[in-house]
């Protein structure tokens, strides 16, 4: 029992412990991204199921899921950055983001076709291109898209199962692809974060490194900003260890008697 609760008491809280949520779909979120301080090169999925950089490059993977984060915007209505932005810290609960927008009334914009608040929710998933570049980029996801909410939402509960399974802070490895979805528009591609193995950060025994509760930031560029808890540092490559599917044992937490 004491070695359980010792390891428990390593896996610190991130956003992918904290678990998936979104705040109440009301109809008014402006569905806006990015915007202000990012976290590395911005990753973009393409009306064409493309996972691609600001400069049209393809990223393939394998990536190195670090880290979730939740946001909230306020946008104007011209198209420009957002006005405000709201982080969140891993487990808060989102604002009332109707409640925001029923107060501003007056700055609400046409968009799609439709009047909508200024303010909007986000998910920012970070990665880390691991081990080949280090080069740390970002995805930002509007919480009115469906299918980058259901991607965010799918790894965020295999992470936490995995997590619960193993009883270690483990991370994923994905590789961005997509898969088909229907919607009320027909049927098309959509975002999907396909994992394809479990790691440890750390050191050569593959200790669990504390997550990163502030996220690193960038300085106007695309560089990242060396933090001290962050595990995305240049020049200090992070130590990777696979981790191994769960065990029939730890998939019941029960022994089979013979």
């Amino acid at each position: 029992m004491s070695n359980e609760v010792t390891k428990k008491s390593e896996m610190q809280l991130d956003g992918f412990s904290a678990g998936y949520s979104e705040p109440a779909r009301t109809g008014d979120d402006a569905g806006g991204s990015s915007g202000g301080a990012s976290f590395g090169i911005k990753l973009k999925f393409t009306k064409e199921a493309r996972w691609v950089d600001p400069d049209d490059n393809d990223v393939k993977g394998p990536l190195l899921a670090i880290d979730v984060v939740n946001r909230v915007h306020k946008w104007p209505g011209d198209g420009g950055g957002p006005l405000e932005t709201i982080t969140l810290k891993p487990g808060e609960d989102w604002p009332d983001i109707h409640a925001l927008n029923e107060a501003c009334r007056d700055e609400w914009f046409e968009k799609f076709g439709k009047m909508v608040g200024p303010w909007a929710g986000e998910h920012v998933v970070l990665f880390v291109d691991y081990p080949t570049t280090m080069t740390a980029y970002w995805w930002p996801s509007p919480t009115a898209t469906i299918g980058a909410c259901v991607a965010v939402c799918t790894l965020i509960k295999q992470t936490k199962l995995m997590r619960q399974l193993k009883q270690q802070q483990v991370h994923p490895l994905v590789e961005p692809t997509h898969t088909f979805m229907n919607t009320a528009y027909g049927g098309h591609e959509r975002p999907m974060l396909k994992v394809i193995n479990w790691v440890v950060l750390g050191g050569s025994g593959g200790g669990v490194l504390p997550p990163t509760n502030s996220p690193p930031l960038v300085d106007g560029t695309s560089n990242p900003v060396p933090s001290a808890s962050s595990p995305v540092q240049s020049g200090a490559p992070l130590a990777m260890q696979i981790v191994t599917p769960p065990t029939l044992k730890e998939e019941l937490a029960d022994e089979i008697p013979f």
